[in-house]
């Protein structure tokens, strides 16, 4: 199901570079591009001319080109060259392809897909740890960056990832125990604004792995500390986890982003 007024995390900052990128999100084919000054636009993938597809273009300058009959786009969406035409002929007002609010934020490129104007909007979410930037900064972390694709809905993805319950046995020997699988009382921290859910957290203490590798080495000279992990979930489509391990500290952002 479509939250329709929130904003996507739809691709990842560093996929979109010279050339178009095309995304699809809930059904809708869209296309990713960067204007001259760097900023990222997001706008329907079909032209309106012929129905070719804009992610099969290219860009020039501040607009994206259709490969079919060159019809450019600029960053509103609006059509500013059709090259078949002679100089001076006007372009139909209709002649323009559906644009959609974009932000570039902790590595991400967000959409928001709804209707509503722009003060109404949710603002974009507030990633636990990570600075305003375009990238994934934090101070002290070094950023991964990685992609997956899940032939399952997107909301058992997000599911997957905020279920602490299965560490025990699918994560046996990195930071769970499956032979000490209870999971200990833990409380929901919850963020709203407005009266919209903004965030929502858990930490969990687990049952460290057995004594092996890694682990054996650190128990010869510390206690057998609980792992204390944190999962989260930022509303419509990114979870978190993080894993506070002897050895330090790891958090995941996952995108999930629904296909169809």
């Amino acid at each position: 199901v479509l939250i329709k007024n929130h904003w996507y995390a739809i691709e990842l900052g560093n996929k979109v570079g010279d050339e178009p990128v095309q995304v699809r999100v809930h059904g809708h084919d869209l296309v990713l591009w960067r204007s001259k000054d760097g900023t990222v636009n997001a706008q329907s993938d079909l032209c309106v001319h012929r129905g070719g597809s804009l992610g099969s273009g290219q860009v020039v300058g501040d607009c994206v080109q259709c490969p079919y009959h060159g019809w450019r786009y600029d960053s509103d969406g609006v059509c500013v060259k059709i090259p078949a035409n002679k100089a001076g002929l006007p372009i139909p007002k209709k002649a323009r392809v559906d644009s959609y609010p974009c932000v570039e934020r902790y590595g991400f490129v967000w959409a928001f897909l709804g209707d509503q104007p722009p003060d109404d909007r949710p603002p974009l979410a507030e990633l636990a740890g990570l600075d305003h930037s375009t990238e994934a900064k934090a101070e002290g972390y070094r950023a991964v960056f990685g992609e997956f694709t899940w032939q399952a809905s997107y909301d058992r993805v997000l599911e997957n990832a905020v279920d602490i319950a299965h560490t025990p046995f699918v994560h046996s020997g990195t930071f769970g125990n499956a032979d000490e699988p209870e999971i200990q009382d833990f409380d929901l921290d919850e963020v709203r604004e407005g009266g919209v859910l903004r965030q929502v957290s858990a930490t969990v203490l687990l049952n460290p792995p057995a004594p092996s590798g890694i682990w054996r080495v650190l128990r010869k000279t510390a206690e057998r500390p609980l792992v204390k992990t944190t999962t989260g979930f930022y509303p419509p489509n990114v979870s978190m986890l993080i894993v506070r391990l002897p050895l330090g500290e790891i958090r995941i952002f996952a995108a999930a982003v629904p296909i169809d």
